[in-house]
């Protein structure tokens, strides 16, 4: 069985088909890149994704079918947070949008969880204001992910921050 198929059957919405869906707006509003490119973590990529593109105003219907796409994504595979957690800036900013959505999907509060990058570094901490995290299921959702710098950057605050855990 192919890998392929196999990801679709755990999911059980079709994520092939999803992960098609998303990759089709994201070439008609312009944020993929195809190249020699060199990312953030100075690693030689083909193709990148300028998730930036997405935020213009020209994308937002196509950024909202995008943000309608992962929740069902998350809700066909069966995951039920409480929080999802963004790393800093694009990932926030879709955090920010598929919170909401999926709050009136699931029928409870899912809260954005924010972090942002520590001045004069690649670490990231929990944003000022978020409040505690204590009994809730966290789920990091990112926008694109090549080494997965990023989304170790921002767990690593969650699993050191025990006061945001505190009852």
């Amino acid at each position: 069985m192919e890998s392929a198929e196999v990801e679709d059957e755990q999911c059980g919405l079709g994520a092939v088909t999803v992960a098609g869906e998303v990759l089709k707006h994201l070439d008609e509003g312009g944020a993929r890149l195809h190249g020699h490119l060199v990312g953030f973590s100075g690693s030689h990529l083909s193709m990148y994704f300028d998730f930036d593109v997405m935020l213009r105003p020209e994308n937002s219907s196509r950024l909202d079918r995008i943000c309608q796409l992962y929740v069902q994504a998350i809700a066909a595979a069966g995951y039920q947070p409480d929080g999802l957690v963004g790393p800093a800036s694009s990932g926030n900013q879709l955090v920010e949008r598929i919170a909401p959505l999926l709050s009136i999907f699931l029928g409870w509060r899912v809260k954005a969880v924010m972090t942002e990058k520590i001045p004069g570094g690649k670490e990231f901490r929990i944003a000022a204001g978020t409040g505690s995290l204590a009994g809730l299921r966290l789920l990091v959702l990112d926008d694109v992910m090549t080494t997965g710098l990023s989304v170790m950057n921002a767990v690593k605050p969650l699993l050191q921050a025990e006061r945001f855990f505190d009852e």
